[in-house]
């Protein structure tokens, strides 16, 4: 092909011909680089190693092929199977984020439990007791259902790592151990705010210039012991109270 005086060599005719291909393999290429930079935005840093492989799977499929196609190579085939491939590991990264927040949300629930339930009424000691571990028990079934859905999450998410490398194993064990931490702390948590509560409750807010406010219904009783002498005594009594509580 010549145009004026200078020759346009084969290769370049041949482009030109196939202009519209070449603009649409362009944008395919950086819908490509679109999708994976997408997924290194997603990742968080300390997500990253956890994913090293998932990401070392992704570099050894896309640069190949950036090292092997020319603008005259017909590279449908790779921009197809590269996007197909980014969005993999981006839905596999996102599976990830999905079911740690689903974790968290469980430890936060752990976090805002309350242990016990005081209402503003006289309570019989007794009463109070039986109130308290039925509270207790009723607790205990939706922590041990918290419990059992944070395993369900961790199972799902460990399909991701199952068949890793020694080295993505190692970050998982460090990803659980953190986790552990959490659920410590939440259920820390979660006793620490029950006793604070039940404290205001006993000896007030000392933040707070508040009334005291009776929990328990004291009787006071006037006996007569065998010396026919005259006792007052309550019912409970003082250590009764510091036993049950």
């Amino acid at each position: 092909m010549s145009l004026g005086l200078a020759t346009v060599p084969p290769q370049v005719s041949k482009l030109l011909t196939r202009k519209e291909q070449l603009r649409i393999l362009r944008e395919n290429v950086m819908l490509i680089v679109r999708d994976y930079n997408n997924i290194k935005h997603t990742i968080e840093d300390k997500e990253v190693p956890l994913f090293q492989e998932h990401l070392g799977r992704l570099d050894a499929q896309i640069l190949p092929g950036i090292r092997k196609y020319t603008w005259v190579s017909s590279a449908d085939a790779f921009v197809n199977h590269c996007r197909s491939e980014c969005k993999k590991v981006f839905e596999e990264v996102k599976a990830f984020q999905g079911n740690v927040q689903k974790i968290y949300t469980e430890f936060d629930k752990i976090t805002k439990t309350t242990l016990t339930n005081i209402e503003k009424v006289l309570y019989l000691l007794p009463n109070f007791i039986r109130t308290q571990d039925a509270v207790m028990k009723q607790k205990e079934g939706e922590f041990i259902a918290g419990f059992e859905r944070i395993i369900a999450y961790v199972m799902d998410t460990y399909e991701l790592f199952l068949r890793k490398k020694t080295d993505v194993q190692k970050q998982w064990l460090i990803f659980m151990e953190d986790l552990d931490d959490k659920l410590k702390g939440s259920l820390q948590s979660s006793v620490k705010s029950t006793l604070m509560q039940f404290g205001k409750h006993i000896m007030g807010d000392k933040g707070q210039d508040t009334e005291l406010v009776a929990i328990f219904t004291v009787y006071t009783i006037l006996n007569i012991d065998v010396s026919d002498k005259w006792n007052i005594v309550h019912e409970p009594t003082h250590d009764d109270l510091k036993l049950q509580l």
